[in-house]
């Protein structure tokens, strides 16, 4: 499945499985709370966030320079 949530002002897609569905409250809570308190290398990976994919626990955050990838652990 495929919704689209904004981070920054952004509108990014977030792919997911219908059984991943109640992640996806969870991972709104994990970025807000990134945003707010995360260190320097996670807020500056935010500002060129492409898309997302939930897999099971973890959000697996794409950028937009090709090759950086992020995880973050949901629960």
């Amino acid at each position: 499945m495929k919704t689209v949530i904004e981070v920054q002002n952004k509108k990014v897609p977030v792919y997911f499985e219908e059984k991943s569905k109640k992640a996806l409250d969870k991972l709104i809570e994990v970025i807000n709370l990134k945003i707010r308190t995360g260190k320097r290398t996670v807020t500056r990976f935010l500002t060129s966030l492409d898309s997302i994919e939930i897999v099971g626990s973890d959000a697996i955050l794409y950028s937009t320079k090709e090759t950086d990838t992020l995880a973050l652990s949901l629960y």
